[in-house]
């Protein structure tokens, strides 16, 4: 899971907030953030 890695460190880098999915599934697989409107958005490699 390179691709999602990298995901994580740029968006660690740019001091956006991670958070954790109400689905444990997303939490295993994937990382979630909110956009500016609020909006819930997951990054997955599946």
């Amino acid at each position: 899971m390179e691709e999602l890695d990298a995901v994580k460190n740029r968006l660690i880098k740019n001091n956006i907030p991670l958070e954790t999915s109400k689905n444990p599934y997303w939490n295993e697989n994937g990382i979630q953030i909110s956009d500016p409107d609020g909006y819930k958005v997951i990054f997955s490699q599946r």
